[in-house]
């Protein structure tokens, strides 16, 4: 296929490349902004909320706790602001939370796949009773003293401090089996609010982060889209560079790498020409290349070189000619015989013959008038000819 014809293909390519690559790319940015978003709403679960949202999730931590009973009431009463904070941060000191699908549902609307894992802090919960029942076990005068003694103190350390001994205790017993680990679905729209499909509202939802909350539904599967848009837009970056190379190496292979298998004898000519003709023609070289643009050269018995050092080729490349060696090859004519003598003078990038076998290096090779060879690549074409004088 001729280059008129190639050039309509590769327009349309790169055009119809650059619409999937607009079209991945645009769909993974929009995916990667909702991550981030989500992410940014989830973290503040992690770091702390607002007071009000801490002290209800603290409450339904101390009514689960100690119940509803005087001592419940009393701590509900005296915990508050920042005993409040730390409470809720051991409650989620390891608390994870990872986005792990993302699915557009319409504009602006996404659904966001999150994992949540945490302590079973109810399971937790159980065992800190059961060490405050053991802290008022003895007499009624030690009961009365201990009373005292946690009236006395800082509540909040020492709820604290309890539930750390408890979670040491459990973790000991039971392992990993102490963590719970559920995914959820929620909505995210294009204001950066997050909805919630399988809990009964942001209270519940928070609640089971904190682990005090463990029966709400699972959240169904939905198609990871984040993953599908990113491995498209790795695979839309990749497959260009890979052709690039890939072709780069084919046209290596062909002109400039390692040569087909020819024979080890010199190419033979045909009938070599008579002396008359001889006598009226002279032998030259067409330099067919960009830089040369058909110039002719004269060819003598006495070899001419072709490369880029301009001390010794009389065929002068550029210096920065890409597939020409200094001392490329050299080109001669045999009278006796009435043929042209090319040799490869262990060039870098190889000669070739115009059917792209290359020449071994130091070996002659006989060429008939009107027969063509290249160096490098096939842009660096000579011609080789018996000119009527």
């Amino acid at each position: 296929m001729n280059e008129s014809k190639k050039k309509p293909i590769r327009v349309v390519a790169i055009v119809l490349y650059l619409c999937i690559l607009f079209f991945v790319g645009k769909g993974f940015v929009e995916r990667a902004v909702v991550k981030i978003g989500t992410e940014a709403i989830l973290d503040k679960i992690v770091d702390g909320l607002d007071d009000e949202t801490m002290n209800d999730v603290v409450d339904s931590f101390i009514s689960q706790m100690v119940g509803e009973g005087i001592i419940g009431s009393f701590l509900q009463k005296n915990i508050n602001g920042d005993d409040v904070n730390d409470i809720y941060h051991a409650l989620t000191y390891r608390l994870s939370i990872k986005v792990t699908a993302i699915e557009k549902v319409s504009a602006g609307s996404y659904r966001v796949g999150i994992r949540i894992r945490n302590c079973n802090n109810v399971a937790v919960t159980k065992e800190v009773i059961e060490l405050i029942n053991e802290r008022y076990e003895g007499s009624t005068l030690h009961k009365i003293d201990q009373g005292l003694e946690d009236l006395d103190s800082d509540k909040t350390q020492l709820l604290v401090n309890l539930f750390v001994e408890a979670v040491n205790i459990l973790e000991a017993q039971m392992g990993s089996e102490l963590y719970i680990a559920q995914d959820y679905v929620v909505d995210f729209d294009s204001d950066g609010n997050l909805g919630f499909e399988n809990t009964n509202g942001d209270i519940s939802f928070i609640c089971f982060c904190a682990g005090i909350l463990v029966d709400a539904e699972p959240a169904g599967r939905i198609r990871n889209e984040f993953s599908i848009y990113g491995l498209g837009l790795a695979f839309a970056l990749i497959v260009p560079i890979g052709v690039y190379i890939y072709y780069r190496r084919i046209k290596s292979s062909k002109y400039s790498s390692e040569p087909s298998i020819i024979a080890d004898e010199p190419i033979p000519s045909t009938s070599a020409p008579n002396a008359e003709y001889l006598a009226n023609n002279i032998p030259v070289l067409y330099a067919i290349t960009p830089q040369h643009d058909n110039v002719l050269f004269a060819v003598h018995d006495t070899p001419i070189f072709i490369g880029r050092d301009s001390s010794c080729c009389k065929v002068i490349f550029d210096d920065k000619t890409e597939g020409v060696s200094r001392k490329h090859c050299s080109i001669s004519f045999d009278k006796d015989r009435g043929c042209f003598v090319l040799t490869d003078l262990q060039s870098t990038y190889g000669t070739f013959l115009s059917n792209g076998e290359k020449l071994n290096v130091n070996m002659p090779y006989l060429l008939k008038s009107g027969d063509s060879f290249f160096i490098g690549y096939k842009s660096n074409t000579f011609r080789v000819e018996l000119k009527k004088g």
